[in-house]
């Protein structure tokens, strides 16, 4: 077997970065974590966009000044930020709400998950394009037990995310195309699948998921699927596809604290999805993305942070035991000696 050296797979990535942004979502109200999660991002000078997937109410409300002020008081806080921040709203949200805030206060935010519209008061995605890359997102959540002001129904759902598609001026390539939503995919390995502390048996390992997603990354294909909702569904899933037909989740991976992922692949061979479940700024973690590219290869690095970063003993710890860079590296038509060539 062919040995791997972490090293030099984090040497690829990082000298032929295109875009690195980090994600989070559900803070529930907490406004020091939510600025702990941009001042993390804002210590990383190579890291030009922060993404918030919503729930950012401590309880739920269908009152439209409530919501308002609640998001308007944490989003406050963030205007100095230096780098763009994507916003949309999650089932704690009611739609168009997080858009407004973000429309009134104006750089850095940018609701990804919705435009105002006049439609019979529906709320379509909304689409950005990024140093490169197509960012497509959907405020909201998939029905959950009608309780929530976030709740859409699926076919709604789906024509967000047309309408989102019909907005970009360009044509879209969803080789690079990243989708937000708050909610996963449906039957998305564990992304979408509910544990089971504080449940009823009933609900142990239920999938919970967005058909109306699951439906669109399986017709388009986009490069990442950033989402959160499911608390414990903290990790990723790798969907490789071929020419044919679809397949089932390649790789169905949950992540620790600090691990990282790395997938490396020839772009003329295959093409992949990463569903990526960042988990909740309410339990402190958030995930950081770089994606890497060359003429034939791109090389995805997707690690699980931990609000702070590592404290001191981890970090000797991490030193005296030399621990592996990376959790897993997944190569696809792809050596790890070609490396050296890239």
């Amino acid at each position: 077997m062919e040995k791997i050296n972490h090293k030099l797979i984090q040497e690829f990535i990082k000298q032929n970065v295109k875009l690195e942004f980090a994600s989070a979502g559900d803070c529930h109200g907490d406004l020091s974590r939510l600025k702990k999660f941009t001042e993390d991002c804002l210590a990383e000078n190579e890291l030009s966009l922060i993404i918030a997937t919503g729930d950012y109410q401590r309880q739920p409300t269908k009152n439209y000044s409530e919501a308002r002020r609640n998001i308007m008081d944490l989003f406050s806080n963030l205007k100095k930020c230096s780098k763009k921040i994507l916003v949309l709203g999650g089932n704690y949200e009611i739609p168009g709400v997080t858009a407004d805030c973000a429309l009134e206060l104006g750089e850095p935010f940018f609701s990804i998950g919705s435009t105002y519209s006049s439609e019979e008061n529906r709320h379509p995605g909304n689409y950005m394009y990024f140093q490169g890359f197509h960012f497509i997102g959907v405020e909201g959540s998939n029905p959950i037990n009608g309780l929530f002001p976030g709740e859409r129904e699926e076919n709604e759902l789906e024509w967000a995310l047309e309408k989102a598609i019909g907005m970009a001026k360009r044509q879209l390539d969803f080789n690079r195309t990243i989708l937000v939503t708050h909610s996963p995919p449906y039957d998305c390995g564990s992304r979408d699948q509910l544990g089971c502390f504080g449940l009823p048996m009933q609900y142990w390992g239920k999938h919970v998921g967005s058909k109306a997603y699951q439906k669109f990354i399986f017709n388009q294909k986009p490069l990442i699927h950033v989402c959160g909702h499911v608390h414990e569904g903290v990790g990723l899933t790798l969907y490789v596809w071929n020419k044919k037909e679809h397949k089932l989740p390649f790789e169905d991976i949950r992540m620790g604290e600090y691990e990282k992922i790395a997938i490396l692949y020839k772009k003329n061979t295959k093409r992949v999805t990463l569903c990526v479940n960042h988990g909740t700024l309410e339990h402190w973690m958030y995930m950081r993305y770089r994606i890497a590219e060359t003429e034939n290869y791109i090389g995805i690095e997707v690690a699980k942070r931990r609000l702070g970063g590592k404290d001191a003993l981890s970090k000797l710890i991490d030193k005296v035991a030399m621990k592996k860079i990376y959790k897993r590296i997944i190569f696809l038509d792809v050596s790890p000696s070609e490396i050296l060539s890239w």
